[in-house]
């Protein structure tokens, strides 16, 4: 018995380890998630520490100023910071906080403790200007120019806090120089103009908890598609074919509404990057997906990689109906913070076959969608609404394409069989389509080239190396104390729509309660609330009656401090307090809101992965 339980120990400290080692690493004073740059000449990304060092195979080649989230190493030589193999030290990084992608080696880049950056304001006569000395002294080793101030590519990143709060000193890195021109080993992954692939399948896949019976075989169907179509030999169009992979699940806390896993590349690459795919360890705790988001994505991310002429296809598999838009409770028509678009299934649908006309190249810029449903006996009745929502969706708003629609016992072979040939004879034969027509032809045939993009956006000191990424130090203003760069916070799109949904719960609940005093003054109540939202711990840390709003909410320092409560300091409140704070709630929300606005993103990770933009400290809600 004594030995038994020794061993048990054993397997749940190994296994306590191993979840570790998925954490992405954590600044122990700011909360902060560590980041790395990679450096001048770039880095090689590999998927396994064994592979290091083998060119064929490298997942990819990270780009100059590149960005990655850097995650824990479980039995590091460093204070479980990096690995050592072949000689090298070998950091851990993955493109988003919640997924490891592989191994970079250390000496290719450089570790971004901060959220911040520096961005210039551009106005005539302060030159923002970066020295390579602490001291500031003598000539500087890079000014700007003045042109791209609202391009991330412009910005100096601040690599650790500065110390000193009134006149800071930043160590910042910044880029100079030209975009790498695309190597010929990662045509796969990006394909040139002269080799347009006319074939692009992109698969929306469920990966919440309730499919971890159906996961298995829906990556079957997935993977044998892939293996099927992207046979050369059969003709031009099937061996051009590329595939990628979308992942759905819902706005819960540890899940992500939608992510891009595998953007459009070769079969082979496809079938090697989803094998390590696999569900969420978290519930999402109703039957309904963020399936809309799903969808969205895998049409608006540019990660994805879509070329303009293509026969386009999302093949949607899952086993839970979507979350949509609106509402009921109580018989009252509500917003459904959980649809994290604010998009019917009818919009979606309508984005992705819009009126361009017939005829093969008007096709070839539409989305031809197909839906099959992985039957799920837990939950018979949002099943059943789950067939009715992807049939509407198979029927890609009743135009001229129909795609395919099935239900699939995704654990029975031969119904899979059956699926798989149904969606391999659709794709070929609208594949041929494109391909016969004479857009594609010219596309083909007119051959071209990538050019380089040059980037100059600062002027380098004569006699210094001036391309790729440099660092050095810099402060914000002048001997004048005239402002010529200001600081601002790398956010994340997903950031922002979290913390408008949040926000929007929270006007929710606490608009019922604006004429009940005596329930809003229940702060063991306004706690269960709470904990029904957000779960009875956060962060690790156990959600109490004085834990603040803001630090369940967001990581953002927001601007304005109305989250920085408690359940004990809103229970407190009169009548009159409690609606000016909740007006100040809706007045936060509203502005997150407008920074959900299409402007100003654009996308810093190198793999197009991610939406992201830089706000000033001021214009944070």
């Amino acid at each position: 018995m004594r030995q038994c339980g020794i061993s048990t120990l054993i397997a749940w400290l190994s296994l306590v380890a191993a979840l570790s080692a998925q954490d992405p690493i954590k600044d122990s004073e700011t909360g902060i998630l560590h980041k790395i740059i990679v450096k001048s000449d770039g880095a090689d990304l590999f998927e396994a520490l064994e592979d290091v060092g083998d060119a064929d195979l490298r997942l990819q080649h990270l780009n100059p100023f590149s960005i990655r989230y850097q995650f824990e190493v479980d039995e590091g030589d460093d204070g479980t910071r990096r690995r050592d193999q072949n000689g090298k030290k070998w950091i851990r990084v993955g493109r988003t906080a919640a997924k490891v992608d592989g191994w970079v080696e250390e000496s290719q880049i450089l570790v971004w403790k901060t959220r911040s950056a520096l961005r210039p304001k551009g106005v005539p006569g302060r030159p923002f200007q970066i020295f390579d000395n602490p001291m500031l002294e003598g000539d500087a080793l890079a000014t700007h120019l003045g042109q791209g101030r609202d391009h991330h590519l412009s910005f100096a990143l601040i690599l650790e806090p500065a110390e000193d709060s009134k006149d800071p000193l930043y160590k910042v890195v910044f880029y100079n120089g030209e975009l790498a021109r695309q190597s010929q080993d990662d045509t796969s992954e990006h394909p040139t103009p002269s080799s347009d692939p006319p074939v692009e399948i992109v698969f929306v896949i469920d990966t919440t908890a309730s499919m971890t019976p159906l996961l298995d075989g829906t990556k079957l169907v997935a993977s044998r598609i892939a293996n099927l179509l992207g046979q050369p030999g059969l003709d031009k169009a099937r061996a051009l074919m590329r595939f990628g992979l979308v992942e759905y699940q819902d706005l819960v806390f540890g899940l992500t509404p939608a992510a891009v896993t595998i953007p459009l590349t070769d079969a082979a690459s496809f079938e090697k990057k989803l094998k390590p795919v696999t569900v969420a360890r978290i519930s999402s705790r109703d039957s309904q997906e963020d399936v809309i988001a799903g969808l969205h994505s895998a049409m608006t991310e540019k990660s994805i990689g879509w070329t303009r002429i293509s026969s386009k296809h999302l093949i949607l598999m899952g086993d839970a109906s979507a979350q949509l838009p609106t509402r009921t409770v109580n018989g009252v028509v509500t917003p459904n913070p959980k649809c994290t678009t604010g998009l019917t299934l009818e919009k979606v649908i309508q984005h992705a076959r819009p009126q361009l006309g017939d005829g093969p190249e008007a096709e070839s810029q539409k989305f031809n969608l197909h839906a099959i449903v992985a039957t799920n006996d837990n939950d018979k009745l949002d099943n059943a609404v789950c067939a009715m929502q992807f049939s509407l969706v198979s029927e890609n708003a009743g135009g001229s394409f129909k795609g395919v629609y099935d239900r699939l016992d995704a654990t029975n072979e031969s119904e899979r069989e059956s699926v798989i040939q149904k969606l391999v004879s659709t794709i070929t034969e609208t594949a041929q389509a494109i391909q016969d027509s004479e857009a594609f032809r010219k596309r083909i045939e007119g051959g071209g080239s990538v050019s380089p993009t040059a980037l100059a956006y600062w002027k380098i000191r004569p006699g210094r190396a001036g391309t790729g990424v440099l660092n050095g130090w810099c402060r914000t203003r002048n001997s004048k104390s005239q402002e010529f760069a200001e600081e601002c916070l790398f956010v994340r799109y997903d950031e922002l729509r979290r913390l408008k949904s949040r926000l929007t719960l929270l006007v929710e609940e606490f608009d019922l309660l604006r004429e009940r005093p005596e329930e809003r003054k229940d702060s063991r109540q306004l706690l269960s609330t709470l904990q029904g939202h957000f779960g009875r711990t956060h962060a690790g840390q156990e959600i109490v009656e004085n834990t603040r709003l803001t630090d369940l909410i967001s990581g953002l320092p927001l601007h304005n401090d109305v989250l920085a409560t408690s359940i004990i300091d809103i229970a407190q409140k009169d009548n009159e307090q409690f609606a000016d704070w909740l007006s100040e709630i809706i007045v936060c929300r509203d502005r997150t809101e407008e920074l959900l606005s299409p402007d100003g993103w654009f996308v810093v990770d190198e793999d197009r992965n991610e939406k992201y933009k830089f706000l000033g400290l001021r214009e944070l809600p």
